[in-house]
């Protein structure tokens, strides 16, 4: 039997196992998530796999080595973070199996060769410059208010928002005494100083599939009005664009994977739509993480998540929807505790009439003051609703209906 092997999950992978089994291959999973990011490792749901290795997952030398000297009859491979995406391509192309381009990945893994090679092609692009931790400028270049943030990590983990100079030196100086960590703990070490852009802020998802990119929806995320940095949830689809300005965001995202030699996979694309026009905050490498991918399904009947694996085990398949929409819109707001706790258990009021699903953190588990933003959710509640919005705010008042008993 072929191996279907994983280089780290998430749940949004995780739900393609049934029909990875249905296509006769046996799901592994290789990881360091334990030493990376516990509280990512303990929500792993470990029993789904035939096998398990832990190993440094960052590191194709290694994963080669694994897979040779355990005879691993490997058939496809896929990576479900950014930090996986080029050791997976490149172990994927050691074994010819079918894998996003390279030279693609590595232009579009750092957010300032994304800007420069955007700015070589003639795209508009915020204002922005690179510092590292050893070299930090007492002066930016870029005016305020701009956004820090590492030069590579997830979403809105180690962003700091500065309106004025006072603010610059306070994170400066956090950055200094303490340094930050990425999602995946990995030391940041340059940062990305860039302009703070005003406006609706959303998500394109993308698959792959008969060499070229298909665009499968634009959602809109929802940003806390107290912290324009968190993000507290999005809504697919969105549905505050005019048809011409939907299809001059297609057209641009389009064109910057593109430009960027992106080809394979999925990816996820975030810009705001600015007064100027949609601007680019950042391109992931993989399906957009939460319930993106369910949310897709449930709103337009695509499985993308489907169509992933196909690409990844070569298997040639057309975009179709599976089932009729269940739903016109469908929200995933998400579920935050501020300062410290221990969680012991978790209720929510699933009465409401567009309740659709909730989930949480396996509990108990403790949650720090320094966590922030991504990092103090603690779950999540799907709803739907007859608008975009209206779904969010159905979302939003059942993950405000949560109870969370807590030492």
């Amino acid at each position: 039997m072929g191996v279907f092997i994983f280089l780290e999950v998430r749940p949004t992978e995780c739900s393609a196992i049934d029909y990875i089994r249905y296509l006769g291959f046996s799901p592994v999973l290789l990881t360091s998530m334990a030493s990376m990011n516990k509280g990512l490792y303990d929500d792993l749901k470990k029993e789904l796999f035939d096998n398990i290795y832990y190993i440094d997952t960052r590191s194709s030398a290694d994963i080669i080595n694994l897979i040779k000297d355990n005879h691993i009859p490997v058939a496809a491979i896929l990576g479900c973070y950014d930090d996986m995406m080029i050791p997976a391509s490149e172990v994927a192309l050691e074994f010819g199996l079918p894998h996003p381009d390279l030279k693609g990945l590595r232009n579009a893994f750092s957010k300032k060769n994304v800007r420069d090679i955007l700015v070589q092609y003639g795209y508009y692009q915020p204002a922005y410059e690179v510092f590292s931790y050893n070299n930090i400028p007492e002066n930016p270049k870029v005016p305020f208010p701009f956004v820090i943030k590492p030069l590579r990590d997830a979403g809105a983990y180690g962003v700091s928002l500065c309106k004025s100079k006072d603010d610059y030196r306070n994170v400066i100086s956090d950055m200094s005494s303490s340094g930050t960590m990425s999602m995946l703990g990995k030391v940041n070490e340059e940062f990305l100083i860039e302009e703070f852009l005003q406006g609706n802020f959303y998500g394109a998802e993308l698959i792959y599939n008969h060499d070229k990119w298909h665009l499968i929806g634009i959602n809109r995320i929802f940003v806390s009005p107290d912290d324009g940095l968190c993000m507290i949830g999005l809504s697919h689809p969105a549905d505050d664009l005019s048809e011409v300005e939907f299809a001059i965001a297609c057209e641009l995202v389009k064109g910057w994977v593109t430009a960027l030699g992106l080809r394979g996979g999925a990816i996820n694309v975030e810009f705001i739509y600015t007064s100027y026009g949609p601007a680019l905050v950042e391109i992931n490498l993989r399906i957009a993480g939460a319930r993106a991918a369910q949310q897709i399904f449930m709103s337009t009947g695509v499985n993308m998540v489907k169509y992933l694996v196909d690409f990844v085990c070569g298997i040639e398949s057309t975009i179709s929807p599976e089932l009729v929409m269940t739903y016109p819109f469908v929200a995933d707001a998400f579920i935050f505790h501020r300062g410290e706790a221990i969680v012991n258990d978790i209720s929510v009021d699933s009465d409401s009439p567009y309740f659709i699903s909730a989930g949480f953190k396996k509990t108990p588990f403790s949650i720090s003051s320094k966590n922030k933003n991504f990092g103090s959710i603690v779950g999540y509640a799907l709803a739907h609703g007859d608008s975009c919005t209206e779904a969010m705010e159905n979302a939003m008042r059942i993950a405000n209906s949560v109870q969370l008993k807590t030492n």
